[in-house]
């Protein structure tokens, strides 16, 4: 029924435009043009030789991206999932590269950087961001400007600056099913003509979709997060400016809910209620506070110094129940993890042009450190256990080497760009491990007296090179040739001690790409495709380690794989009322050898996860001519993507999330008169079919999952002046 539905409503959406566009003359609009800082500086996407999607302030109102996880199924081979521990920590890859474990000893594949400032662990990803200018994803390796951890890509938000000409207002209040309400509040004060503020407040609640019928909380799955930022701009001089910035983070949500799923293409029963024999259903916590000082000093018209430092501290509880009543009236597990951490980080920039504007550089340097503490307690009714984890006097420390620069040859006529980058890398990583067992009738703790050490530095040098040339003003062909490293780590569950302290190594990747930047229609259509191919070397995959025993695994670099792929954007003005935007993207990605640690051959035994081969986002935005006051728009995104593996094991059994599609609609009404400021009132509606599909599939003693939210239905008022 839901099929029949989809079909009917996208031959209504496609009959719609082609009667536009029989029925219109050209229209006169053209298309914005996109600015993003991607590569450090600002410079127009069209000209960049990358596969690089900008979201501005209209599709992040309209998606209502407030967080990373709000991304998921809006930018094609990204695939943004609640890690199964808890829903709050995020697993994000790109191109099919990623991490899937949630380890503090192990870091992510796709760099999240929030106003140039890299956040290095998964944990408390969900949690509120401040009110953001716009979203840029790099797609592909970004190894020359982010360093380390960026081997899939990166993502940039990017939040919105004190303005020093007006005083601003803003204030927008959300209202919808299952007791949604959201208040977001900013406030922009130029306390003189060199120096304004901005302040901002963001506060989310809202109930979970499954009622708890046991002890603790109400429900799984309910939000309650906070958000504030404190930001100071002050332009000392015509050349230098200063900016300082302070936010806190809170979650406090409650856990998802895991249920039994059937294996393979199917989503299961979307559950309303648990059962009535759960262990007491505690809330995840989660608090984050970061500090941060920017400066831009304009050196002379051709020269610029750019530096950021920044301290952001984390402090996490999360808790898990997996299956309470299931096979019997205990759960398979519980978990109880927590942790602390700080991060310092320092870069600097150097930027300038020539004399003709014919070539421009970019140097810099980067350095980080991080220091962590977690213990984790994984409680097993069943064999009246639980088992401890303590990771103690967790460093990593970083730093980095970079250059970049940009050159038109003028005996092309300048239509021809040159793009070369190096970044050489040095990583430390040290670790304290220790295991123990605790006897759940009793309560007697048994500590190993064999604890982890583990100490491995790492070094890179990654470059890249890419040719781009401008056929026509419009139209522009690239190749480019980029390589991506992510550091090496430790496995804190690894077979034993010496295995945990030898580590693993580092892990590599060569992407070539060719693509296409043109408009067309006179500035009315705008097509943009890249294709893409990676040779991955040195995976770090869990492997058997004992041919006797295959319970037995540790991470190893055993894997190298071929990933293949294209990526399309298409946006167009049907008129000045009609615009679409579609995006796809195509993933192949297969193990070419994946070996174990005796050397036997396990190619077949493994599967790249998280990839769906095929992915569809689809904009229509529609502004009718009514009588009424201000400006009316309809919105509606369609986005379906294909069936994926979540388990890299093939013998553990065929673990995916299926194929799903989603549909959501915004009807806004803008501009509404006011004496002073502006007025926007809008519903909406999310996932208008009401479809049950998983957003992450799992082993947890049994095949599990978590759902994706039902339909809801909201409204927005927005007041700013």
């Amino acid at each position: 029924m839901k099929y029949r539905l989809t079909s009917a409503l996208t031959g209504v959406i496609i009959g719609m435009l082609n009667n536009w566009a029989a029925a219109q003359t050209p229209p006169s609009p053209i298309l914005e043009e996109i600015i993003i800082t991607a590569r450090k500086r600002p410079e127009p996407l069209q000209q960049m030789p990358m596969s690089v999607l900008g979201l501005d302030k209209t599709e992040i109102a309209f998606a209502r991206i407030n967080n990373v996880d709000a991304l998921q199924g809006r930018v094609p081979n990204l695939q943004i999932l609640p890690h199964p521990n808890a829903a709050s920590t995020l697993r994000v890859f790109m191109r099919g590269i990623g991490n899937n474990d949630e380890q503090v000893l192990q870091d992510p594949a796709v760099a999240i950087y929030l106003d140039g400032i890299y956040l290095p662990r998964n944990q408390g990803l969900s949690a509120e961001l401040p009110t953001l200018e716009r979203v840029e994803v790099l797609r592909g390796p970004q190894g020359t400007l982010y360093g380390r951890n960026a081997s899939g890509g990166a993502i940039n938000f990017v939040t919105r600056q004190p303005n020093l000409e007006a005083v601003e207002f803003s204030q927008r209040l959300t209202l919808g099913q299952r007791s949604l309400f959201e208040s977001a509040s900013a406030i922009n004060i130029p306390l003189s003509r060199r120096i304004a503020t901005r302040l901002s407040y963001t506060t989310v609640e809202q109930d979970g979709f499954v009622e708890n019928a046991g002890l603790g909380t109400n429900r799984f799955g309910d939000h309650d997060r906070t958000n504030w930022r404190a930001d100071l701009k002050w332009l000392v001089n015509d050349a230098l400016g200063v900016r300082v910035t302070a936010d806190h983070a809170s979650l406090d949500d409650t856990p998802a809910y895991t249920g039994s799923v059937p294996f393979a293409s199917h989503n299961g029963q979307r559950p309303h209620q648990g059962v009535a024999n759960l262990y007491a259903l505690e809330r995840n916590a989660i608090e984050q506070t970061g500090f941060a000082l920017f400066t831009d000093w304009e050196i002379n018209p051709r020269l610029r110094l750019h530096t950021i430092s920044a301290h952001r501290e984390m402090e996490d509880f999360q808790n898990q129940n997996a299956h309470s009543g299931l096979l019997s009236a205990d759960p398979l597990f519980v978990l109880y993890a927590e942790g602390d951490s700080q991060q310092s980080s320092h870069e600097l920039q150097l930027s300038g042009e020539n004399a003709n504007a014919s070539a421009d550089f970019l140097v810099g340097y980067f350095w980080s450190r991080e220091e962590l503490e977690r213990q984790a307690r994984n409680v097993i009714p069943a064999q009246g256990i639980a088992k401890l984890v303590s990771g103690d006097e967790l460093v990593n420390a970083s730093q980095a080497v970079f250059g970049h620069v940009n050159w038109a040859p003028s005996g092309w006529d300048q239509r021809l760009t040159v793009a070369a980058g190096l970044r050489w890398s040095e990583d430390q990583r040290r670790a304290t491990l220790t295991r123990g067992q605790e006897i759940l009738a009793s309560g007697k703790l048994m500590i190993s007296p064999v604890v982890g050490k583990g100490n491995r530095d790492f070094d890179n040098l990654s470059a890249n090179l890419s040719l781009m040339w401008a056929a026509t003003p419009d139209v522009s062909l690239y190749i480019s040739a980029a390589s991506g490293y992510k550091s090496g780590g430790f496995n804190a569950r690894a077979s034993s001690i010496p295995v945990f302290n030898r580590g693993f190594d580092d892990e590599t990747l060569l992407n070539i790409e060719s693509g296409l930047k043109s408009e067309w229609l006179d500035g009315r259509l705008r097509l943009n495709a890249a294709v893409f191919k990676t040779d991955y070397e040195d995976i770090q995959v869990t492997v058997p380690s004992d041919p006797t025993n295959i319970l037995v695994s540790d991470q190893l670099n055993a894997g190298e794989a071929t990933i293949q792929g294209i990526e399309f954007e298409s946006i167009l003005l049907l008129s000045d009322r009609l615009e679409t935007t579609l995006r796809y993207g195509y993933l192949d990605a297969e193990f070419d050898h994946v070996r174990a640690a005796s050397g036997a051959d396990l190619t077949k035994q493994y599967q790249f996860i998280h990839s769906p081969e095929h992915a569809i986002n689809l904009d229509l935005r529609y502004s009718p001519p009514l009588p009424i006051p201000g400006t009316t728009v309809v919105e509606l995104n369609y986005r379906w993507q294909d069936n994926m593996a979540t388990n890299a094991l093939v013998a553990a059994g065929p673990y995916e999330i299926p194929s799903y599609d989603l549909l959501s609609a915004r009807l806004s009404v803008n501009d509404l008169p006011l004496p002073a400021g502006r007025l926007r009132a809008s519903v909406w509606l999310q996932n208008m079919l009401d479809e049950e599909y998983l957003s992450a599939s799992f082993p947890a003693g049994v095949p599990s999952g978590f759902w994706g939210e039902p339909s809801t239905v909201g409204v927005d008022i927005v007041y700013d002046f």
